[in-house]
């Protein structure tokens, strides 16, 4: 285990970096610089007061904080975001210790200039709040594998819980994970009658931390839930994902197709649990009339274009650059879509710069899978951690589906750094503590 020197260094490193970064955007572009699409309604959230149904209540919480504590200037959060976003780098770095002691420097030091992060630090958005509980999940869960422990199985189900009350997307995984801990006991041979007790009480915490949500919403809204939000998200968004690889339709036109043809549904529904609902079953219904050649198309080129597009052009003074965004780029289909976006894009400095941020993020993925094959061949401890950061990388482009965007992979950033220091020769590795 590294010692605490090294945590700090990497600390103060990366929140060097972030603070430097946001005072230079703050400077030359203002806080706009720290404003995206959905900034917006986080910020009407906040504003509002009062917990809304569509919106997990932590990075609303985050927000109302930092206005109580400094006013309503932007840069507060923001500079909170960077203080977090050096946390997750330390955790990280965690990650990496608890594989090989070698590997928490690299990892660490990666994630502290990981472009990804930094970009996702300076925006007003829940992804540094939402990485930093899954990263440090991840940590207590590699932890806890390597020696079932009472300490780490609570912080699993404490980090998970704040990170279902960030973003919904992690109840799947929260639900699978014990099963995934338990085939991995198994082939190592421990014991398991305490270490599932450990693992149940690491459930119950995250119980404990998100039912009262579910239970506000049945009070409040009339409907037993976490968030209303899930219909909005599969009849306005997946469905014309979907059908823009059967014909091209773009993004928006297929949102108003969608909202045409279901709104007298739509709108039979007062509570907003039972039109998410509503909305959910039509957008099933369209997946079904379309089949699932499409519905396998469109994760494909999502899980392809999280995968390898640069966050350099989230970034504001990329993004803010005048062009045909991606969702209104036209095309045939998806895959003309895609290759019209890459290689015909109508501010040419905008397309160098995201075919050269592709073909880094590529040139990373490559190396993160050499990362990853060393794992596999380092005993059966180390493979399965390694299988499961890559179960974690698989359900993060799983679960987001065919909605793509480089800021949908963030939270499998920890994954990817720590099999990018895997991937490293082992002369450039820090030696393990234990081999002196």
């Amino acid at each position: 285990m590294p010692n605490l020197r090294v945590f700090l260094a990497i600390f103060a490193f990366a929140l060097t970096v972030r603070v430097g970064l946001i005072l230079l955007l703050d400077g030359q572009w203002g806080t706009d610089a720290f404003l995206i699409e959905d900034s917006s309604n986080y910020r009407l959230a906040a504003a509002a007061g009062i917990r809304q149904s569509d919106v997990m209540p932590a990075y609303i919480a985050f927000l109302r904080l930092f206005e109580a504590l400094f006013g309503s200037d932007l840069i507060w959060p923001i500079l909170g975001q960077a203080v977090i976003d050096s946390l997750t780098s330390v955790a990280i770095a965690g990650i990496g210790s608890a594989l090989k002691p070698r590997l928490a420097l690299p990892a660490g030091v990666m994630a502290a200039l990981n472009p990804t992060q930094l970009v996702m630090a300076s925006l007003l958005l829940t992804e540094s709040l939402f990485l930093f509980f899954c990263t440090v999940s991840l940590w207590a869960t590699l932890t806890w594998l390597r020696r079932p422990r009472w300490f780490p199985a609570i912080v699993v189900g404490v980090a998970l819980g704040c990170g279902i009350l960030t973003r919904m997307m992690l109840v799947p995984w929260a639900l699978v994970l014990p099963l995934l801990l338990l085939a991995a006991l198994v082939i190592l041979r421990r014991p398991l009658s305490r270490a599932i007790v450990q693992m149940a009480a690491g459930a119950a915490v995250t119980a404990i931390l998100v039912l009262p949500i579910a239970y506000d919403n049945q009070s409040r809204f009339g409907g037993f839930g976490l968030s209303g939000q899930g219909g909005a998200h599969s009849l306005l968004w997946l469905v014309p994902l979907v059908l823009e690889t059967v014909d091209g339709t773009p993004h928006a036109q297929g949102a108003a197709q969608m909202q045409n043809r279901f709104a007298e549904t739509i709108a039979r529904e007062s509570d907003p649990f039972a039109r998410s609902r509503a909305m959910t079953a039509a957008a099933f219904e369209v997946l079904r009339e379309l089949g699932p050649v499409p519905l396998a198309k469109a994760w494909v080129y999502g899980a392809a274009i999280n995968l390898f597009s640069p966050a350099i052009i989230l970034a504001s003074p990329v993004r803010t650059l005048p062009r045909t965004g991606f969702f209104a780029t036209e095309g045939a289909d998806k895959l003309d879509k895609i290759v019209n976006f890459l290689f015909r894009n109508d501010n040419a400095f905008y397309g160098w710069l995201l075919l050269a941020g592709t073909a880094g993020t590529l040139a990373m993925r490559f190396a993160q899978a050499r990362g990853l094959w060393r794992l596999l061949r380092s005993g059966d401890h180390m493979a399965l951690a390694g299988m499961l950061l890559l179960a974690w990388i698989g359900f993060v482009l799983a679960v987001n589906g065919p909605i793509a965007s480089a800021k949908y992979r963030s939270p499998a950033e920890a994954a990817f750094i720590v099999l990018l220091a895997a991937s490293l020769p082992r002369r450039a590795e820090q030696p393990d503590a234990d081999n002196g």
